[in-house]
């Protein structure tokens, strides 16, 4: 009896898989999603913040706190820290004002940069000097924050702690 070589049959099987692939429809490539924008979330430390007092009649409490800015998804660049200080009771700014705003210069220039890595943060400090508008020390902070992430999205939140 004589042997017929292996090779050929070798070669079919190797090849019987390949017709599949000839007549089937190519697969499209599955496009990668679109990253998504900034989540930013902050904190205000202590909370709630303690007024001390100050040796100036004009301006008899300070009040000091750190606000805390973290990024999840993306990362960006802090356009801007605005704290607003209120009378808890009568919601009437203290004098001289209840305002500060630290733009992106000045918040680079305290903190060294104003951005925050994807899924890090970013602390910054803040603090006033202020005469109550009313009788007692009770107030309200509202922090507001404004960062354009890496993609271009606008992303702001705000935070409000009392102040003691």
């Amino acid at each position: 009896m004589r042997r017929r070589p292996a090779y050929p049959l070798r070669l079919a099987g190797a090849l019987i898989p390949l017709l599949g692939c000839a007549a089937s429809n190519p697969v499209a490539p599955t496009p990668s999603p679109t990253p998504a924008a900034a989540s930013l979330s902050l904190s205000v430390s202590p909370d709630p913040v303690i007024a001390t007092e100050t040796d100036d009649p004009q301006t008899p409490l300070r009040a000091d706190w750190v606000v805390t800015i973290t990024t999840s998804g993306a990362g960006g660049a802090v356009s801007f820290v605005n704290a607003t200080l209120r009378d808890a009771e009568t919601g009437a700014l203290p004098d001289p004002t209840g305002r500060l705003s630290l733009a992106a210069p000045d918040i680079a220039a305290q903190a060294g940069t104003n951005r925050v890595p994807a899924g890090g943060s970013l602390r910054v400090a803040q603090g006033l000097d202020y005469a109550p508008p009313a009788e007692g020390r009770r107030a309200t902070l509202l922090v507001t924050v404004q960062l354009i992430d890496d993609h271009g999205n606008l992303v702001s939140r705000s935070v409000t702690v009392a102040v003691n």
